[in-house]
Protein backbone atom coordinates (compact mmCIF):
# COMPACT_ATOMS: atom_id res chain seq x y z
CA UNK A 1 0.00 0.00 0.00
CA UNK A 2 1.24 3.48 -0.83
CA UNK A 3 1.66 5.64 2.28
CA UNK A 4 -0.28 8.94 2.32
CA UNK A 5 2.62 11.38 1.77
CA UNK A 6 4.08 9.19 -0.97
CA UNK A 7 0.73 9.00 -2.71
CA UNK A 8 0.28 12.77 -2.49
CA UNK A 9 3.73 13.29 -3.99
CA UNK A 10 3.05 10.80 -6.78
CA UNK A 11 -0.17 12.65 -7.67
CA UNK A 12 1.59 16.02 -7.48
CA UNK A 13 4.26 14.75 -9.87
CA UNK A 14 1.66 13.67 -12.43
CA UNK A 15 1.38 9.90 -12.09
CA UNK A 16 -2.28 9.89 -13.16
CA UNK A 17 -1.64 10.77 -16.81
CA UNK A 18 0.61 7.78 -17.50
CA UNK A 19 -1.68 5.56 -15.43
CA UNK A 20 -4.63 6.57 -17.58
CA UNK A 21 -2.59 5.85 -20.70
CA UNK A 22 -1.89 2.37 -19.31
CA UNK A 23 -5.64 1.90 -18.77
CA UNK A 24 -5.86 1.50 -22.56
CA UNK A 25 -3.29 -1.31 -22.63
CA UNK A 26 -4.19 -4.42 -24.61
CA UNK A 27 -2.81 -6.49 -21.70
CA UNK A 28 -5.42 -7.62 -19.16
CA UNK A 29 -2.87 -7.69 -16.34
CA UNK A 30 -1.90 -4.06 -16.94
CA UNK A 31 -5.52 -2.85 -16.92
CA UNK A 32 -6.14 -4.85 -13.73
CA UNK A 33 -3.20 -3.20 -11.96
CA UNK A 34 -4.27 0.28 -13.13
CA UNK A 35 -7.77 -0.36 -11.76
CA UNK A 36 -6.28 -1.56 -8.48
CA UNK A 37 -4.03 1.49 -8.24
CA UNK A 38 -6.91 3.88 -8.91
CA UNK A 39 -8.96 2.13 -6.21
CA UNK A 40 -6.06 2.54 -3.79
CA UNK A 41 -5.53 6.21 -4.67
CA UNK A 42 -9.28 6.87 -4.39
CA UNK A 43 -9.28 5.47 -0.85
CA UNK A 44 -7.54 8.66 0.32
CA UNK A 45 -10.02 11.50 0.55
CA UNK A 46 -7.38 14.17 -0.05
CA UNK A 47 -6.50 12.53 -3.39
CA UNK A 48 -10.02 12.36 -4.74
CA UNK A 49 -10.23 15.86 -6.25
CA UNK A 50 -7.15 15.19 -8.41
CA UNK A 51 -8.55 11.81 -9.45
CA UNK A 52 -11.85 13.38 -10.46
CA UNK A 53 -10.14 16.24 -12.35
CA UNK A 54 -7.86 13.82 -14.20
CA UNK A 55 -10.76 12.06 -15.89
CA UNK A 56 -9.98 8.79 -14.11
CA UNK A 57 -13.66 8.21 -13.39
CA UNK A 58 -14.27 7.35 -17.04
CA UNK A 59 -11.40 4.83 -16.89
CA UNK A 60 -13.00 3.25 -13.81
CA UNK A 61 -16.34 3.09 -15.62
CA UNK A 62 -14.53 1.37 -18.49
CA UNK A 63 -13.03 -1.17 -16.10
CA UNK A 64 -16.47 -1.88 -14.64
CA UNK A 65 -18.07 -2.29 -18.06
CA UNK A 66 -15.14 -4.44 -19.14
CA UNK A 67 -13.40 -5.23 -22.36
CA UNK A 68 -13.20 -8.58 -24.05
CA UNK A 69 -10.75 -10.63 -22.01
CA UNK A 70 -10.93 -8.57 -18.83
CA UNK A 71 -11.21 -10.69 -15.75
CA UNK A 72 -13.58 -10.15 -12.87
CA UNK A 73 -10.83 -8.56 -10.75
CA UNK A 74 -10.51 -5.62 -13.15
CA UNK A 75 -14.24 -4.88 -12.86
CA UNK A 76 -14.09 -5.40 -9.08
CA UNK A 77 -11.25 -2.90 -8.66
CA UNK A 78 -13.07 -0.44 -10.93
CA UNK A 79 -16.18 -0.74 -8.74
CA UNK A 80 -14.06 -0.34 -5.62
CA UNK A 81 -12.49 2.83 -7.03
CA UNK A 82 -15.94 4.25 -7.77
CA UNK A 83 -17.10 3.25 -4.28
CA UNK A 84 -14.10 4.93 -2.69
CA UNK A 85 -14.83 8.11 -4.65
CA UNK A 86 -18.47 7.93 -3.56
CA UNK A 87 -17.46 8.37 0.08
CA UNK A 88 -17.40 12.15 -0.50
CA UNK A 89 -20.79 13.65 -1.38
CA UNK A 90 -19.02 16.28 -3.50
CA UNK A 91 -18.13 13.50 -5.96
CA UNK A 92 -21.65 12.12 -6.35
CA UNK A 93 -22.69 14.30 -9.27
CA UNK A 94 -19.56 13.34 -11.26
CA UNK A 95 -20.19 9.65 -10.55
CA UNK A 96 -23.76 9.94 -11.84
CA UNK A 97 -22.81 12.12 -14.81
CA UNK A 98 -20.01 9.78 -15.90
CA UNK A 99 -22.26 6.74 -15.79
CA UNK A 100 -20.42 5.25 -12.83
CA UNK A 101 -23.52 4.39 -10.85
CA UNK A 102 -25.33 2.84 -13.81
CA UNK A 103 -22.18 0.89 -14.77
CA UNK A 104 -21.83 -0.90 -11.44
CA UNK A 105 -25.46 -2.06 -11.21
CA UNK A 106 -25.04 -5.13 -13.48
CA UNK A 107 -22.14 -6.28 -11.28
CA UNK A 108 -24.63 -6.79 -8.43
CA UNK A 109 -25.42 -10.18 -9.97
CA UNK A 110 -21.79 -11.22 -10.47
CA UNK A 111 -20.87 -14.78 -9.55
CA UNK A 112 -17.93 -13.32 -7.62
CA UNK A 113 -18.77 -12.56 -3.98
CA UNK A 114 -16.04 -9.92 -3.59
CA UNK A 115 -17.32 -8.08 -6.65
CA UNK A 116 -20.84 -8.03 -5.23
CA UNK A 117 -19.40 -6.74 -1.94
CA UNK A 118 -17.65 -3.89 -3.78
CA UNK A 119 -20.91 -3.01 -5.53
CA UNK A 120 -22.74 -2.93 -2.19
CA UNK A 121 -19.98 -0.74 -0.74
CA UNK A 122 -20.21 1.68 -3.67
CA UNK A 123 -23.99 1.92 -3.54
CA UNK A 124 -23.90 2.38 0.23
CA UNK A 125 -21.73 5.46 -0.16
Amino acid sequence: MVEGRTQRRMLDEGVLKPMLNLAESPKDEVRREVARTLALFASKRDSQAKIIRSGAVSACVGFVRGKVGDDVATARYGALALGNLAVLPTNHQELFDSGGVAAILPLATSDDLETRRCVAFALNN
